[in-house]
């Protein structure tokens, strides 16, 4: 349910900023931080796909083609 909110939010800062992939993933990196650092890390390790202890673009992938086919 929230991935298309967060697609949607990623796709305006994209937009409206101008970014490539490189700053789209230091945007993603910074507020990762940021999330930690108030949640304790607890939607991190939820966004974690991979298991692997953080959340990157693997992790998106794995999460984006799961919801494009369905695993």
């Amino acid at each position: 349910m929230l991935a298309p909110m967060v697609m949607g939010a990623l796709g305006k800062q994209k937009t409206s900023r101008g970014m490539g992939v490189g700053d789209l993933m230091g945007f993603l990196g910074k507020e990762k931080e940021s999330v930690e650092k108030e949640s304790g890390g607890m939607i991190g390790r939820m966004l974690d796909q991979d298991g692997d202890g953080d959340f990157d673009m693997g992790d998106m992938a794995k999460f984006a083609m799961g919801k494009l086919f369905g695993k």
